[in-house]
């Protein structure tokens, strides 16, 4: 099976329909279980005062190395960017991208006390199913390398001005 999707294609459409109804958005996947009541408050109390913001919480996975999943934030980089991430990503390094955006911008919250548990077969809290497996293949990793490292490359420092004159 050839797949050439990925999670990236929705994230950036549904915060393009969400961006100007809402100050802050989230993202979460479907093998994350939330640990921490008021989670979602949280975070946002972690940038209510940052624009374009980032925050995210402790998903038992990375940690504080990358926001994964349960990362929140300021709509304003959607209304700026017209995106979340970088559409030429499919699926994977999304996260490597708002780590250094928000580092970048010194923007990025972590949130160690806020746990989401990630529930990825990575740490065998999850079986190996064949979207997994299409999402993870070989192919998919270096497309998405070389798609954030061209990003980066030829179009990061253009974003970074529109984002720090809006």
């Amino acid at each position: 099976m050839l797949f050439r999707s990925g999670v990236n294609e929705k994230l950036n459409r549904i915060a393009n329909q969400l961006k100007d109804d809402y100050d802050y958005i989230m993202w979460a996947a479907d093998d994350t279980v939330v640990l921490t009541p008021s989670w979602d408050t949280l975070l946002v109390d972690a940038i209510k005062d940052i624009r374009h913001g980032i925050s995210y919480p402790n998903d038992l996975l990375q940690g504080a190395r990358l926001p994964s999943n349960g990362t929140c934030f300021d709509t304003s980089i959607v209304r700026t960017l017209g995106y979340l991430a970088p559409p030429t990503l499919l699926h994977l390094f999304i996260d490597n991208y708002w780590r250094h955006l928000g580092q970048t911008l010194e923007t990025l919250r972590y949130c160690e006390d806020v746990k989401l548990e990630h529930k990825h077969y990575i740490n065998k809290k999850a079986l190996v199913d064949p979207i997994y497996k299409a999402v993870n293949a070989p192919w998919m990793y270096d497309h998405d390398r070389n798609a954030l490292a061209a990003y980066l490359k030829n179009d990061f420092v253009s974003d970074l001005r529109k984002l720090t004159v809006s």
